[in-house]
């Protein structure tokens, strides 16, 4: 013990000598130097973080008075992952959520997660210490720091969804607005819309259906201690939003005036800890500890909860609140006579999913449409086993086709006849998004099946009929499991109030992502149709656009223009005089069809002349009934 002192006496000796005639007063003073004597709080306090396996770093400063004060302790790199409250540490666990050696959690992680940072004030650190961890490629998708008011403007401008643009609660926890009825780019409301924001921007980052639910949006405003202001109390506000659902986690934390525990030394004894207010350097990085620690929470990891991060007997305060919650989330009925009424909504798509837990289809609380999707148009009525096979012909072919347009591509860069910067980015993202999948298993492709509740010439789909043949879609897998067919590895329902395809192209362009470079030519791919012959001879026919060969072409032409592309399976001709001798209706691949076109309107056609399956939707329904 006798060393012990002696060593504590040394360790103030070397860090804190004020002067050099000192230092002889300061040598007697060792001999005689007593064992500290601690109150209770302060032993509990030193208790804890030994817990903690926490190495103190001692901090010597001087108050005006003359009276010395040793610092707060700080959490070391021995501390245990699950217990540590370090930003490194909560970084590291942060990093490990995709990983399959994750420590364990108590839900069902799909390994799948992908972050979006929207940050405006303090808190950046959380995105640097994230960032320089190895392995935080696998969750940190994008980080925004809006330091200026107008980033922060743009930013959520720009990708807060239209239905957020009007946010105005009654709540005074989620204000947005100050006394004087201006913007509070630091106040809770604020810290929502950026989480919000980075929600959408990490959907539109987002190339599937499933990964959309696992995407979060992290917000966060703050008001910091400045020099000068010390007076003033700090306020953190970090939302999270998880997935494509309604629901944020909104935090609001105010900082006490004293966040750090220290020791006042009297008459060489280290006495009652006191309470002093962190500097600005600290707050910076508590408030990083808090950002990440309440992301791990919302993904349920075992972790130090935001309290264990504050100092709630030092003043510091938080409240958790919930907005929106999942019985917000529209119901797939209510969404259906949205799209219908017309007249009464501005609702014009929507997308279903079946869930994981009861199998039932779900809306989306977003609409928002993977790039280049296959759209399956279509009244399935029923969904059957011939639909199925066509998608996932319309698969194959289609992933065939990006995987030879990439390597043309770079062909094309290797002999020096590209120079497109742009061009060359996405191609490469998709080259990387390619090799990231087995092919054999999984699509490079979202298939969606759209159905029109609207008709150009009929009146609408009732809201019974649509949701029958929506719940179809529930028992499709179960269907078709004695089969060699299987549903798409990532899929959903499209409803629209859109009977033409160019209805559909103006519909659906406005909720697509951000379009990969799917071309080697003038024209980007952006959606694809799967389509029957039949229904291309009528999209090529001039009877159908007034006799105008002209007028067909330049409807063509216009989806060009906007990125369509269709593929097409083989079907029996539908057209009633057109049976051979034996009485049987010929079978159609199209290509004879499209040979009188100009070249760059046939290039929107991928034909599968192989495709056939002879299905009859009417006998399905025969079936059904009895």
């Amino acid at each position: 013990m006798w060393c012990t002192h002696r060593l504590f006496a040394f360790i103030i000796l070397v860090i804190y000598i004020p002067s050099a005639s000192s230092l002889s007063c300061f040598l007697k003073s060792v001999s005689s130097f007593k064992p500290p004597s601690y109150t209770s709080q302060g032993k509990s306090n030193l208790q804890h973080m030994i817990s903690k396996q926490v190495t103190s770093r001692l901090n010597i400063s001087r108050f005006h008075s003359g009276t010395t004060v040793v610092s707060s302790l700080h959490a070391s790199e021995t501390d245990t992952l699950e217990h540590s409250t370090s930003l490194q540490t909560l970084a590291k666990r942060l990093a490990l959520v995709n990983a399959n050696t994750t420590t364990q959690t108590t839900s069902n992680v799909n390994n799948n997660v992908k972050l979006t940072f929207a940050i405006a004030g303090g808190g950046s650190r959380a995105i640097s210490a994230l960032a320089s961890t190895p392995g935080a490629s696998s969750i940190l998708g994008s980080g925004n720091v809006l330091y200026d008011r107008k980033s922060f403007g743009q930013y959520v401008t720009q990708y807060l969804p239209s239905d957020y643009a009007t946010m105005n609660s009654p709540n005074t926890a989620i204000t947005s607005l100050n006394r004087d009825g201006r913007f509070g780019f630091a106040s809770s409301g604020a810290a929502v819309l950026l989480s919000r924001a980075a929600l959408n921007h990490a959907l539109h980052m987002t190339n599937s259906l499933k990964g959309m639910e696992d995407v979060i949006g992290v917000g966060c405003t703050s008001t910091l201690v400045s020099h000068g202001r010390e007076d003033r109390k700090s306020r953190i506000h970090i939302a999270i939003s998880k997935g494509n659902t309604p629901v944020s986690v909104l935090y609001n934390i105010i900082l006490g005036n004293g966040g750090n525990v220290e020791y006042e030394v009297h008459d060489d004894q280290l006495n009652t800890p006191v309470s002093v207010r962190r500097d600005r350097n600290e707050e910076e990085e508590l408030v990083a500890k808090l950002i990440l620690s309440s992301i791990l929470q919302e993904l349920r990891e075992d972790c130090p909860s935001n309290e264990d991060i504050l100092s709630l007997d030092a003043g510091d305060s938080i409240e958790m609140i919930e907005i929106g919650n999942a019985l917000s989330q529209p119901s797939a009925t209510t969404v259906v006579g949205k799209i219908i009424d017309q007249n009464e909504s501005s609702v014009d798509a929507a997308i279903l999913t079946r869930s994981s837990l009861d199998g039932k289809m779900k809306p989306l609380s977003q609409v928002k449409i993977p790039s280049d999707p296959i759209i399956f148009p279509g009244s399935f009525n029923p969904p059957h086993i011939g639909h199925i096979s066509l998608a996932q012909a319309a698969v194959k072919v289609m992933t065939e086709k990006k995987c030879n347009e990439i390597d043309e591509y770079f062909k094309m860069k290797q002999s020096g006849t590209s120079d497109n910067v742009l061009g060359s980015l996405w191609n490469t993202v998709a080259y990387e998004d390619l090799k990231l999948i087995d092919l054999n298993v999984e699509s490079p492709f979202t298939v969606l099946f759209e159905m029109s509740l609207t008709n150009a010439d009929k009146p609408a789909m009732e809201v019974s009929e649509a949701m029958k043949r929506i719940s179809l879609f529930e028992t499709l897998e179960s269907n078709i499991s004695e089969t060699s067919e299987s549903l798409p590895s990532d899929w959903g329902v499209l409803l629209t109030s859109a009977p033409l395809f160019i209805d559909k192209v103006n519909c659906l362009k406005k909720y697509l992502s951000s379009p990969y470079a799917n071309s080697t030519g003038d024209h980007i791919r952006k959606m694809t149709f799967v389509i029957g012959t039949d229904t291309m001879v009528r999209l090529i026919n001039p009877k159908y656009y007034g006799n105008s060969c002209d007028a067909m072409l330049a409807s063509l032409k216009e989806m060009r223009d906007e990125g369509v592309h269709f593929v097409v399976g083989g079907r029996v001709s539908q057209i009633k005089d057109g049976a051979d001798d034996s009485g049987d209706a010929p079978f159609v691949t199209g290509e004879e069809e499209l040979e009188s076109l100009p070249r760059d309107v046939q290039n929107m056609f991928t034909l599968m002349p192989e495709f056939r399956i002879d299905i009859s939707s009417t006998e399905l329904r025969k079936k059904l009934i009895n």
